[in-house]
C-alpha cells in the first residue's frame, strides 16, 4: 500500500499516512479556501488503506491554526478512522497536541473527546 505525503504549505497542514514507517499526522496550519481538496484524500485513504494495516494507528494532530470549515471536516476524518477500527485487533487512537496557552486548541480537542468513542489524548506541547 501507497503512503499518503502532503508537504504543508502557508494555508495547508503537512500530512502524512505511513504504514512502512508507522508514522500517521497531520500538523501545521489549516485554513484552505476548499477543505474538500485537502481532507477528502485522507477520508478515501483511510477508507482504502485501514483495514490493511497490521499494528495500531496512532493518528497525531498538531495545529498552529484551523479554521472552522478544516474543524469539520476533521470531524468527518476522525469518524471514517473511528468506523473503520473500532473493535479491531489494531483500533485507531488520536493524539491531540497543543500550546499549553492555546486553550481554542485545547477546548477543540476536547470538542473531538467528547462526540468520538475512538481514544483520544490531548497532549500538552513540549519545549525541545
Amino acid at each position: 500500500m501507497e503512503a499518503y505525503i502532503k508537504e504543508a504549505n502557508s494555508e495547508t497542514p503537512s500530512i502524512i499516512l505511513n504504514p512502512s514507517d508507522k508514522m500517521y499526522s497531520i500538523s501545521g496550519q489549516s485554513f484552505p479556501e476548499d477543505v474538500n481538496k485537502i481532507y477528502l484524500p485522507v477520508i478515501e485513504w483511510f477508507k482504502s488503506n485501514a483495514e490493511l494495516i497490521d499494528h495500531k494507528i496512532c493518528l497525531k494532530v498538531d495545529f498552529d491554526y484551523i479554521n472552522s470549515a478544516t474543524s469539520k471536516i476533521l470531524m468527518d476524518v476522525f469518524t471514517v478512522l473511528e468506523e473503520l477500527t473500532m473493535n479491531k485487533e489494531h483500533e485507531a487512537q488520536i493524539h491531540w497536541f497543543y500550546d499549553e496557552d492555546d486553550t481554542d486548541n485545547m477546548d477543540q480537542g476536547r470538542f473531538y473527546e467528547k462526540l468520538l468513542n475512538i481514544k483520544l489524548f490531548l497532549e500538552p506541547k513540549t519545549e525541545g
